[in-house]
């Protein structure tokens, strides 16, 4: 029981280390949120061009949407990813072992590369019709 709990110790510390090099230094707004000081937020300056006093541009939502969420969820499926795999080393699981890394390549692929999956799927469309 003490070498079970000492090895998820020790593997929470791993994975908070590397969520805390992972964070980008000093800055902790996302990179798709522009940061506007207080003074230009209240005279209506936080570099958009809407002109219904959101400051905004709605055609971009989508994009800065998934921006947000890529840099949200990026971090965090390297976290979980590595939680799971160090819980199926402590129970000697090899095919969860597989199966957590087969998992992350591909959610991995849709989060860091998204181009590039459909590129390939769009190459084997073309391919078996």
């Amino acid at each position: 029981m003490t070498r079970k709990l000492l090895a998820v110790t020790a593997l929470s510390v791993v994975a908070f280390a590397a969520a805390a090099l992972a964070a980008p230094p000093g800055d902790l707004a996302p990179s798709g949120v522009p940061s506007i000081t207080l003074a230009e937020a209240a005279v209506g300056r936080g570099g958009g061009g809407g002109g219904g006093g959101g400051g905004g541009d709605a055609l971009q939502v989508g994009q800065k949407t998934a921006t947000l969420l890529k840099n949200l969820f990026t971090p965090l499926l390297f976290i979980i990813t590595a939680i799971l795999i160090g819980v199926a080393v402590i129970e000697r699981r090899a095919g969860m072992a597989v199966m957590v890394i087969v998992l992350a390549v591909v959610v991995g692929a849709f989060l860091l590369a998204p181009g590039q999956v459909k590129e390939t799927f769009i190459g084997i469309y073309n391919y078996v019709l």
